[in-house]
């Protein structure tokens, strides 16, 4: 470590980098907007576009633990159908009476412990997103990140023989699971704040959540990933110089401004945001899988590969919208907020647009649901672009806190959304599971209408350090801004 780069660092000193941006005299932009990477700044191969890489394979990992259930209880709990008049479209399309799901069920679950076990994860994963949060800010998430993901990959190893125990040692592995698990986004958070230069901040992150032998993986992250760019070894000087001066956080956090955070519309904004977009995602997570067996009346082989196509579409959705959304800002097409709020709004609307339209498919249109289900998805891929980053932009010295925050509220439609599932489908009729889908519908809605009003893109006065390279270019700014105002009033005074 070069431990004179260090003491720089640590102290307020400026260190010499970097191309600025030119802009007109009077255009008002966001301060993180002036820094852009030098000539001799790499990047495709670069340690922050390594990091992004790997990052993106740990989130397939870290979907794997949450979602396996989701999959996993089709074919393990045995499904009593009811094929009565009454019910509108289960006479075109009839389960086959040798179907994989009546053979190979292995339990008899009551419907509540059903719906407790697709929505357990997230009872844990509520409990421990802000002290996940706290504790990387104030350590460094890799550690967090690492020691969080090798022990979800641990007690989802201890599945297959717990759950021939008892339903509710299942119901505790998820609760256990979901607890290890809640620090994971949080710390990768974290860890961005310090990682992502402004100017290509919603390209590295949308590709990183794109991705949604964990153990073995989990030590691996401890080689390839360090919490600054301070700490890495193997990062180039003009890398290292690039990212101290564009990303503007500091390694530490001393002390959180708890009351401005709350107090903050900004933050409400993602936290609202957030919370919509979770009760979605959180659906379509736990129980499309099921929505496919009773509705659509796939096998359970065909159920597994249908299930994961809307996921596809969602990667589509997040690795897309990171070029775009990094091409708006920086031509200065759109500011930060506007840009946020304009990709947020399209992503909620056309969600809810196609979420109606699968509630009123038919089994016997089953691969239009797909596809419908795909764009849907697709769609919310777009929040990558919007909510999703917009904590680093108003807070990136809190990133991690701040994620940390709002997953923690939004965590709750985790296992609120099964249960409301649940209740609204007793018979998993089609009419019945059109509920599901227009209660999410609605919930997008919202989350667009809130977060177009309230949603912010510079940084808060409260998450700016004292001290700090933004703290100092504020006061640079106001003061320019002082001594103009001045010379305009003695050069009016002298008219007069």
């Amino acid at each position: 470590m070069d431990s004179t780069l260090k003491e720089k660092a640590e102290s307020s000193e400026e260190i010499p980098m970097t191309e600025k941006s030119s802009e007109p005299e009077g255009h008002k932009t966001d301060l993180k907007e002036l820094v852009r990477p030098g000539p001799d700044v790499p990047k495709v191969c670069s340690c922050r576009w390594v990091f992004c890489y790997f990052s993106c394979v740990a989130m397939m990992f870290v979907y794997a633990v949450r979602v396996d259930i989701s999959v996993a209880i089709v074919c393990m709990v045995k499904k009593k159908y009811k094929n009565d008049s009454s019910y509108s479209n289960e006479t075109e399309c009839q389960l086959p009476e040798k179907s994989d799901a009546a053979h190979q069920a292995e339990f008899e679950w009551p419907e509540n412990l059903v719906a407790n076990v697709l929505g357990g994860f997230f009872y844990g994963y509520t409990a421990s997103n802000i002290p996940g949060g706290i504790i990387a800010d104030r350590f460094g998430g890799k550690r967090v990140f690492g020691i969080s993901l090798m022990l979800a990959g641990i007690l989802t190893l201890l599945h297959p023989v717990l759950t021939r125990v008892s339903g509710y040692l299942t119901l505790a592995l998820r609760i256990g699971t979901g607890f290890v698990s809640g620090p994971l986004f949080p710390s990768m958070h974290s860890i961005w704040g310090r990682w992502a230069p402004p100017i290509e901040r919603t390209k590295l992150m949308a590709i990183c959540y794109a991705g949604g032998a964990t153990v073995l993986f989990s030590l691996t992250w401890f080689y390839i990933v360090y919490d600054s760019p301070l700490l890495h070894p193997r990062i180039s000087i003009k890398e290292r110089e690039f990212l101290h001066e564009a990303v503007q956080a500091h390694t530490t956090v001393k002390n959180v401004p708890w009351l401005s955070i709350f107090t903050s519309r900004a933050m409400w904004a993602i936290i609202v945001a957030h919370f919509c977009y979770n009760w979605c995602n959180y659906t379509l997570l736990t129980v499309l899988p099921l929505f496919m067996k009773e509705v659509l009346y796939f096998d359970i082989k065909t159920n597994g590969m249908m299930s994961s196509i809307p996921y596809f579409g969602q990667f589509l959705g997040y690795t897309c919208i990171g070029p775009l959304a990094d091409s708006l800002e920086n031509r200065k097409i759109m500011s930060t907020r506007h840009m946020r709020v304009f990709l947020q709004t399209i992503s909620f609307l056309g969600t809810a647009a196609f979420l109606i339209g699968t509630s009123y498919i038919h089994c016997t249109d089953a691969m239009v649901a797909v596809g419908l289900l795909f764009f849907a998805a697709a769609f919310m891929g777009f929040s990558g672009g919007g909510f999703f980053v917009n904590h680093v932009d108003i807070a990136p010295s809190y990133a991690g806190v701040l994620f940390g925050i709002t997953n923690c509220i939004s965590a709750l439609s985790g296992f609120l959304a099964p249960i409301l599932a649940k209740g609204l489908t007793p018979d998993g009729t089609q009419k019945q599971w059109q509920n599901v889908f227009l209660v999410c519908a609605g919930f997008c809605v919202f989350g667009a209408i809130f977060f177009a009003i309230f949603a912010g893109g510079t940084i808060e006065k409260w998450a700016i350090e004292k001290g700090s390279t933004v703290d100092r270019e504020k006061k640079k700014s106001l003061l320019l801004r002082h001594t103009s105002e001045n010379s305009s009033n003695q050069k009016e005074e002298k008219q007069l």
